[in-house]
């Protein structure tokens, strides 16, 4: 069976025989070609058989599709709008002056209010009575309903059986026979010719798309140096807890390890807002801070880190400087921030800080999330 393509049920034949009963010019068309048939005895067809987009049972069977409800024996208002909705075409919109229509007709608001998608349909049929008793509408089925959109999208209902088992039809007479149906694909192979020319099509649309993508990429790529492992950190200084006063900040500054850069003139260190705290004496700065780093060994490592940092801070003693910290606030601070580490040209085994007095206070909650780039070619995914 062919997209669109009629066959005559039994019932059709008798029907249009006769020229009285062809009402359209689509029926008197019907009534030659069952002529014709019956002229030259070549009706190939004698249980399946087909209604196409133009017959009136595809009016019918839409109409019937459960728009009904069940208490209520005439169409619904949503049926009687849908009914005709398969059956217009799209058409060209003119450019209104009037943005409102204060009395709207009824065929304006069929147009406006309503999904407008043109559907073609086709019912494949089966006369499923018994043998020598063919025509009789109450023996009529629907084995397959194909449907068309204008958007190129194929509706089979139900699908291809596809080597799996066959669908079962129980017919409602006395007998109850049960019928078995397949649904095959018969469509012919494509040509080689026609082929290859999908295939070109195929490259030339993927071709555009790399150089589309290409465009939004652009030539400026920066790329790390060869054999370079480019490091980026994006972190965050989150809070602080358990210090003894209010109004806190933290001056933070990174130190690079060996065989590690940074780029020239890019700060390594920072100073977060003041925060009072708050309930549990907890400080939140949300302090975001990001780093850019170079390596030249290959480091595969990536992901999400987080790090409490135990603080302290240098003590004077005296009870002058406490009270000075409790009236006026602040603290002894270093001069130099690099001697809170250990100096890199350190190679001993102890480090004497004699005479340096600290205390130990809160810590400090960081996030970090670092993602690594090395030097290979730009990709488009």
């Amino acid at each position: 069976v062919g997209w669109q393509e009629k066959f005559f049920s039994q019932y059709e034949m008798d029907l249009y025989q006769t020229e009285s009963n062809c009402q359209t010019p689509l029926e008197r068309q019907y009534h030659t070609e069952i002529m014709g048939m019956e002229r030259s005895k070549k009706r190939q067809n004698q249980r399946i058989f087909t209604y196409t987009d133009f017959d009136r049972f595809s009016k019918w069977e839409e109409q019937a599709q459960s728009l009904l409800i069940p208490a209520q024996p005439t169409p619904t208002l949503l049926a009687e709008r849908m009914a005709n909705v398969r059956h217009r075409r799209q058409e060209r919109l003119a450019w209104k002056s009037r943005l409102i229509t204060w009395e709207p007709s009824e065929e304006f608001i069929k147009n406006s209010h309503i999904i407008n998608t043109p559907v073609q349909t086709m019912y494949i049929m089966g006369d499923l009575g018994p043998s020598g008793k063919l025509g009789l509408k109450e023996n009529e089925y629907v084995l397959c309903t194909i449907k068309s959109d204008s958007n190129g999208v194929i509706t089979i209902k139900p699908d291809f059986n596809n080597n799996r088992g066959a669908y079962r039809l129980e017919t409602q007479g006395e007998k109850r026979e049960v019928w078995r149906l397949y649904l095959e694909n018969a469509s012919s192979h494509i040509h080689a010719e026609e082929k290859e020319r999908e295939q070109r099509m195929y490259r030339d649309l993927y071709t555009r798309h790399k150089e589309y993508l290409n465009s939004l990429v652009g030539q400026d790529f920066e790329m790390p140096p060869l054999g370079i492992l480019r490091l980026i950190v994006n972190g965050e200084i989150v809070s602080a807890q358990g210090y003894e006063y209010d109004n806190l900040y933290v001056h933070f500054f990174l130190d690079l390890p060996n065989n590690w850069s940074s780029v020239p003139f890019h700060c390594l260190s920072g100073v977060t807002q003041t925060c009072r705290t708050h309930s549990e004496d907890v400080a939140f700065f949300s302090y975001p801070f990001s780093f850019e780093t170079f390596f030249h060994k290959e480091d595969e490592s990536d992901g999400y880190h987080r790090m409490t940092c135990h603080t302290w801070r240098p003590l004077q003693s005296g009870t002058v400087a406490e009270l000075r910290r409790f009236f006026i606030g602040g603290a002894p601070e270093l001069e130099d921030i690099s001697y809170v580490r250990v100096p890199g040209t350190f190679k001993g085994e102890r480090l004497s800080r004699f005479g340096f007095r600290t205390q130990t206070t809160g810590s400090t909650v960081r996030h970090a999330k670092h993602t690594d780039k090395q030097q290979r070619a730009p990709s488009n995914l």
